[in-house]
């Protein structure tokens, strides 16, 4: 009985101590975290019976998803995207399978409002993957236009 009251005694010195030293020393600077959620959307374009889905998750200037191409009378492309969102510009890397063969080409989706507008350009292979030759050069014309929509 005589340790317990002794280790109380002790303890409840010593948490008085730390205490006194806590309020006189100065209390640390810390900046703010800042958490980015990523933001997750899809899209489709439709023509003529194609079909073609994006689905986006974007935190910062990185970018993730799908991107399937539904062709009506041709084999469909599907796959997944990864890389960059910069002035309201994707360019990604497309890694996909059509007629059972794996391929990598760059890709392009310019912001327009609440849609995406995809991008083409001349091509060239680069380390195994097709890729644009010219990324100035790239054209967004409003002919494929993604359309938001909810994700399912």
């Amino acid at each position: 009985m005589k340790k317990l009251l002794f280790a109380c005694l002790l303890f409840s010195a010593l948490a008085s101590c730390n205490q006194d030293a806590e309020s006189t020393a100065k209390p640390e600077t810390t900046k703010p975290i800042t958490v980015t959620v990523p933001s997750r959307s899809c899209y489709l374009y439709t023509t003529n019976g194609d079909t073609f889905s994006l689905k986006l998750t974007i935190a910062d200037a990185k970018v993730m998803g799908t991107l399937n191409y539904n062709f009506a009378q041709k084999d469909d492309n599907t796959g997944f995207l990864e890389g960059s969102n910069v002035n309201k510009v994707i360019v990604a890397d497309y890694t996909f399978t059509s007629e059972g063969q794996k391929s990598v080409r760059e890709v392009a989706f310019q912001r327009v409002g609440n849609d995406y507008v995809e991008g083409f350009g001349e091509m060239t292979e680069l380390n195994g993957k097709m890729v644009f030759k010219d990324r100035n050069a790239i054209k967004f014309e409003e002919k494929m236009v993604y359309k938001s929509v909810s994700c399912r």
